[in-house]
């Protein structure tokens, strides 16, 4: 399981205004070893104006950060950057039931255009076997105003109830104007949920928007 908490308001200059938030721990699932976890994985990476993350399958966002790297460095909005990924993107590795080496459930590719203030997503399915993988990558811009809780207690509730919800909406008293609190109150809810479910780690990558207008990038790749 991961903890990715996303959010954009309809007001730009808001301390606020947009963020994009993530624990450190994955699990990696093997077929011929024990599961080994991690606990400093930066779920969030740079690409131009688009942070990309993701929740559930590590192998699955490995993947994609190889294709994002030979896709044309110019591309600065999510419809573009969805073509080009799609056109090399080898969906068949992950459909090929031979070579499936992790058991993470329920994945979404999680995007952030700090440009365009636009957060989306795309559901990629439930990618162990015996289950479908989600492609071509197709992401669904998220309404404003709402705060976005992807994976670990979404991931549970899907095992309980065998559904197949790509997030929660949190309560918006998790959004904070102080860019402290708002790193403080997001620990905590990681760690509430963690002590719900297991399996999610400490804050540890983010983004977010300072009251002049500037972010506040920590733990984050760039491309």
């Amino acid at each position: 399981m991961t903890a990715i908490l996303g959010y954009v308001s309809d007001v730009p200059k808001e301390n606020k205004s947009m963020f994009l938030l993530s624990d450190d721990l994955v699990i990696w699932h093997y077929t011929n070893k024990p599961d080994e976890k991690q606990e400093n994985y930066e779920k969030i990476f740079q690409f131009n104006n688009l942070l990309i993350s993701f929740n559930g399958e590590v192998k699955l966002f490995e993947v994609f950060k190889k294709v994002v790297k030979s896709i044309p460095k110019n591309i600065d909005n999510i419809s573009d950057f969805q073509n080009a990924v799609n056109k090399v993107f080898p969906c068949d590795y992950f459909r090929d039931r031979s070579v499936i080496t992790s058991y993470s459930r329920y994945s979404n590719i999680i995007i952030l255009d700090t440009q365009n203030r636009i957060l989306a997503h795309h559901y990629a399915g439930n990618v162990w076997f015996p289950a479908k993988f989600y492609c071509p990558f197709h992401f669904e811009q998220l309404p404003n105003n709402l705060l976005y809780h992807f994976g670990s207690i979404v991931s549970m509730k899907n095992e309980l109830s065998n559904t197949e919800d790509s997030f929660k909406k949190e309560s918006n008293d998790y959004i904070k104007e102080n860019i402290e609190e708002q790193l403080q109150i997001s620990n905590m809810l990681f760690k509430e949920t963690n002590d719900i479910c297991s399996g999610i780690g400490k804050l540890y990558s983010f983004y977010l928007v300072d009251k002049n207008g500037e972010p506040i990038l920590k733990q984050i790749d760039k491309i």
